[in-house]
């Protein structure tokens, strides 16, 4: 009798272990931003500056990130009203 409680418990650790999940495989965020002309937040967490992307059809966009106050601001001509920015955080 012993021995099927201790082998119960075994299998009710390993049950409850197995469906634990870790962090989000990835990282990256890509959403639309408007009015870009001036400094905004970025991101809670910290940005790679070296993973940021800026699409926008055919015209040239560079950003420009501060990484001590987390702001980004997008500098070029600007031919939408709005623009898609993907990055990378870190947790």
């Amino acid at each position: 009798m012993k021995k099927f409680i201790g082998l119960f418990i075994c299998i009710g650790c390993c049950l409850t272990v197995f469906p634990v999940f870790g962090q989000e495989a990835s990282s990256q965020v890509c959403r639309w931003v408007k009015d870009f002309n001036k400094p905004f937040y970025l991101d809670s967490l910290t940005v790679d500056p070296a993973s940021i992307l800026v699409m926008e059809g055919d015209s040239m966009l560079v950003p420009s990130y501060d990484p001590t106050k987390g702001t980004l601001m997008i500098i070029g001509n600007q031919q939408s009203d709005s623009v898609l920015l993907c990055y990378r955080r870190f947790p």
